[in-house]
């Protein structure tokens, strides 16, 4: 079926390989340190509004399994 921007198409599994992807070569290249770390640790900088005990628990590695 060809692409058409009256179609919609389901892009799931290619946004996980991309981010897997992107994920690896991170690692690889020594950016990020370890897929276990809280995903929140990126965002020191930023206000993150209703932060709970699930948003603290994402890590890295759970974003993309």
């Amino acid at each position: 079926m060809p692409l058409r921007h009256s179609i919609s198409h389901d892009l799931r599994s290619v946004t996980k390989s991309v981010v897997s992807t992107l994920t690896a070569i991170a690692l690889q290249q020594g950016i990020l340190d370890g897929v276990d770390r809280p995903v929140i640790d990126f965002f020191s900088d930023k206000h993150i509004l209703n932060v709970d005990e699930n948003k603290k628990a994402m890590t890295v590695q759970s974003c993309w399994i």
